[in-house]
Formats: structure tokens, sequence, C-alpha cells
């Protein structure tokens, strides 16, 4: 798979363009889209894949028989169609299906995905959107992300992430495709799927012009949808603990955000960016013995532009381009805002770590990281007289000349 442009924070993404069934549609939940629908009613299949995605997270190593059924088809490389006897020539052969039954077999129940408009509607969005131009992969059109296509519709909060399928079949082709993830190194659709963060999602699928069905699968820790007239609806549903590192993809780079929170102003705060890293810094030594994370200029400046963008409300750039105009950064790249009213660098280093909230374990997980060694940070009060944080942590940074 071709790499990507330079990735966001946190927003796993993964494409499939293998592992999908050869040219044709079985009779169990078949694609049924097409790129001029009009109602919000998902179509069968975009149930059907929700609910493939429940069976799994339900129970992993019972789901991992049915790729012991889809092992027993393979020949090499060579991956052979009982009913048809047309073959898929795979890349990585049955190794690939082998490696994905060990994964579901050691991993233990996830929460099961609630349905959310917003999200399906930001995933029929990108799949018209790619029903229309013929391109692959997470970029729109309109030069949008995953991460903007989904606060269209509501708001999203903790993580969110996209996977996106091309190819025909039926729902347990789709789901089955991305767990195996045949040639993709970094494993990203199987790493969405299981991970334990999500707790909602929304499915859409469109004709694709090049590779027949586009299926867009947007995954979120939690989402209040946007009624209509634009008013936001609080969702219940939160971001569950985590127990699994996931890390933004690295073929293709992960992307990734987090909750925008409040606008802060651009006045400087009572704390300074070099006192919470030295007790991020004490802290990560001290819970995870992870390595002392070195403060780069180019980082603060970043961070500190993405509170200017949020208090203008100018918030066009991602947090991964915002980072670009100040040097070149490698790895998984996450940006962490809290806004409160503490006034100390402890305080605040707790709330960053979510201050015991098992909604935000996402949050220290990615603070505590051991692969991450590059932090920038910025202070601001906003208008409600509180301190707000924004933490940008990269696993490299190489600042401009």
């Amino acid at each position: 798979m071709t790499r990507l442009p330079a990735p966001e924070p946190r927003l796993l993404l993964a494409l499939a363009l293998l592992m999908a069934a050869p040219d044709r549609l079985p009779a169990e939940a078949p694609f049924g889209a097409s790129s001029g629908r009009r109602s919000d009613e998902p179509t069968p299949l975009e149930r059907a894949v929700l609910d493939e995605l429940n069976l799994v997270r339900r129970d992993p190593p019972r789901y991992a028989r049915e790729l012991e059924r889809l092992r027993e088809r393979f020949d090499g490389r060579r991956l052979v169609d009982p009913e048809t006897k047309v073959v898929l020539l795979t890349q990585e052969g049955g190794a690939a299906v082998d490696e994905a039954i060990a994964v579901l077999r050691r991993t233990p129940p996830r929460g099961l995905l609630q349905p959310s408009r917003g999200l399906a509607l930001a995933a029929r969005a990108h799949a018209s959107d790619q029903a229309k131009t013929g391109d692959v992969g997470h970029d729109g059109s309109d030069r949008s992300t995953p991460s903007t296509r989904a606060g269209r519709f509501g708001t999203w909060h903790g993580v969110v992430a996209e996977n996106i399928h091309y190819g025909s079949g039926t729902a347990r082709d789709v789901v089955i495709g991305l767990l195996v993830d045949d040639g993709v190194p970094s494993r990203g659709h199987r790493a969405n799927i299981l991970d334990p963060r999500f707790t909602v999602a929304g499915v859409s699928e469109a004709i694709h012009p090049s590779y027949r069905r586009v299926c867009v699968i947007d995954f979120a820790g939690g989402y209040s949808e946007a009624a209509q007239g634009g008013a936001v609806q609080p969702s219940p549903v939160g971001l569950p603990p985590s127990s699994a590192r996931g890390l933004g993809d690295s073929n293709p780079p992960g992307r990734s955000s987090v909750n925008p929170g409040p606008a802060p102003t651009a006045a400087n705060g009572p704390l300074t960016p070099a006192a919470i890293v030295a007790e991020l810094n004490r802290v990560r030594a001290a819970s995870a013995g992870a390595a002392a994370l070195v403060q780069e200029r180019g980082i603060d400046r970043a961070a500190s532009q993405a509170l200017s963008e949020r208090s203008s409300g100018d918030g066009r750039l991602s947090p991964g381009e915002r980072l670009s105009e100040f040097g070149t950064w490698s790895g998984s790249l996450n940006e962490i805002l809290s806004c409160s009213g503490a006034q100390d660098a402890s305080s605040v280093v707790d709330k960053l770590l979510g201050g015991g909230d098992a909604t935000k374990a996402g949050y220290r997980e990615a603070l505590l990281d051991g692969l991450q060694r590059k932090v920038g940070v910025a202070v601001a009060t906003d208008a409600a007289g509180r301190t707000c944080v924004l933490v940008d942590i990269v696993t490299d940074f190489r600042p401009s000349p």
C-alpha cells in the first residue's frame, strides 16, 4: 500500500483493497447503495456491517472460527472461492490469516458499538464523494479529513478513526478483510475494530467507479449528535478504559485528533510550558519508567497556534498540518487539551492525564507512551478564567532550518 502524506494525531486510519470477495454479490447482506440515495435509513449492508463488527467485539475468540474456515481456502498466496473457483492472489497468503486468528484468540470481549447517526452521515459524505470522484483514501475532495467530517454532524469525544473497504462482497467479507489486513504491516484496520476505546460507529456504502463499492466506517470514543438546527444533543456514550496501546498507523500513517474543547483566549496563563513538561516527565518516570520528553520550540509554536486558532474559531489546519509548518515529524502525533481551574503544574498534569476519569484513559496512554520523545506545550486562559493547556506529543521531530 502506498504511504499517505504525513499523519495527524490519534485518528487511526486504514484502507483495504484486498481480501474483498471476488466479483460476485453473495446472498448474505449484499451491497445495495447508490451515490444518489435520499433516505437517512441505513441500507441492509450498512446495518449488517455494524452487526458484524459487534459480533467480533462480543466474542473475539469465537469469531476466530470464521477465519479458520477462510484459512482452509488458501493455497499459498492464492485464495480460492469454493463456489465460483475464482482465484484471488493475496500479498501474504495464509500467514496474515493465521496472525489474525492468534490475535482474536487472545483478545477479551469489547464493548458493543452503538450506531451514531452523525458518524453515519460523516461516513456517507465521504463515500458519496468518492462515488463521484473515483478517489481512494481518507482525504475528501474538499480537503476534509475524517475528524472534520465527523465534526460537521455533532461533537466527537476522545478518539476518532476511519476504516475504508473497497470491493464487493457481504458484510462478513468486509469485516474479515479488515481483520486480516493482508499487506498492511501496521494492521491498522484490525486495531480499530478491536480497540476498546470506541463505543460508537457509523457505516456508509456507495458505488465506486473503479472498485465497485466503497464502504466507510467511522468510529469514535463517544459522540454528541447535532439536532436539527445545529444544537448538539449530549450522548451518554463515553470513552471506555483502554487496555490497548492503539498508536497511530505507520503504513498507512495514522491520523488523529482530540476533542477541541472550549476555545481559549490568546492571553498567557500563570503556568509555564517548561514547568508542565517537567511535571509530566516526573510522572512518566514514576508511572511508566518512560524516558524524559524533550521540549521542542517548534512544537511549542504549533501548540500555541492551535490555541490561537481555537480562540479565533479559525481551525482550518489539522494538528499534523500545523506541526509540519515548523519542522518534520514522524511516528504518531497526539494533541490533548485540558481547560480547568488548576493553578499548578501537578494539578494541570493530573487533568491532562484524565484525573482518574476512565473515559479519558486514552489521554493517559498517549502521554505516558515510552515511544513518544518530543513535546510542545501552550498555556492560555479562556473567557471563563480557566487555565487551558494544550500538549502536542510526537515520536520524533526535526525543526525547520
